[in-house]
């Protein structure tokens, strides 16, 4: 982790697009107070003599052994100024992030601006579970992602309410949500209808699960909300592209035929 000076992509918050960034690193010879990188697997010189790789494993293992902590500097390849920081404390074999600039927030928050404007009802609860989980509360970011999937679920029933057979709110809201979804088939996102099983782990990680298991799969359950508002989207633009149209051509008939 210390050691590590491959490539790392991802969201520049600074230029505000994604981007490689790369880790520098140097070696130091004081590992017991120091915040400098000893040189680990691809990054050891090619040539070493036996002494100077004894030398390299004894280092190693007063890095790994030392109560000490280090710093992960990522760099944007874009402009070396842009920089993300990872902060670690290791105490003996035991090593904790402690710190980290700019935040996890900050760095997911360009994934939640498309949402701002096109989708507002949803915006607020997005931020909320983003920043709950940034800040280590997994039960309590997946209460704002469950709010999310059954808001989507009732409006779109309350939009197609006039198609949908005389149900009415009542007796669609005494339903399960299995049975909810069912109903609205036809007019909710296909990566929502097709993986219904979403919502029964948003309520188990509420329910059931410890906040360790619920921030090891928000990620995932982010990415799956992310999907259906995406979808959701998509369908909208794909609706008011198709009325613009329909306006147009209407008007471009009515001239014609006026003629």
């Amino acid at each position: 982790m210390e050691t590590y000076g491959g490539p790392a992509k991802h969201f520049c918050p600074e230029c505000n697009h994604e981007t490689v960034y790369k880790s520098e690193f140097r070696e130091t010879q004081d590992v017991i107070t120091g915040t400098g990188h000893v040189l680990f697997g691809d990054h050891l010189p090619k040539k070493q003599s036996n002494g100077e790789r004894l030398r390299q494993k004894e280092l190693q293992f007063l890095v790994a052994s030392s109560n000490r902590k280090f710093d992960v500097e990522l760099v944007c390849s874009m402009n070396p100024k842009h920089k993300i920081i990872f902060q670690f404390y290791i105490n003996k074999e035991k090593i904790s992030k402690v710190g980290q600039y700019p935040s996890v927030y900050d760095l997911g928050s360009d994934q939640l601006k498309k949402y701002k404007s096109n989708l507002k009802n949803y915006h607020e609860e997005l931020c909320k579970s983003v920043k709950l989980n940034a800040s280590g509360i997994g039960i309590g970011a997946y209460v704002y992602l469950r709010r999310i999937f059954e808001k989507l679920v009732f409006e779109t029933f309350m939009e197609n309410l006039d198609v949908l057979g005389g149900i009415s709110e009542s007796d669609f809201l005494h339903t399960d949500m299995k049975e909810r979804i069912k109903i609205l088939k036809d007019f909710l996102p296909t990566f929502l209808v097709d993986n219904s099983i979403l919502y029964g782990i948003l309520s188990k990680g509420i329910h059931e699960l410890d906040e360790v298991e619920c921030l090891n799969y928000f990620d995932l359950m982010k990415e799956c909300i992310f999907m259906i508002l995406d979808q959701k989207m998509e369908e909208e633009r794909k609706k008011e592209k198709s009325k613009k149209l329909n306006e147009a051509l209407q008007k471009a008939a009515n001239k014609i035929s006026g003629k």
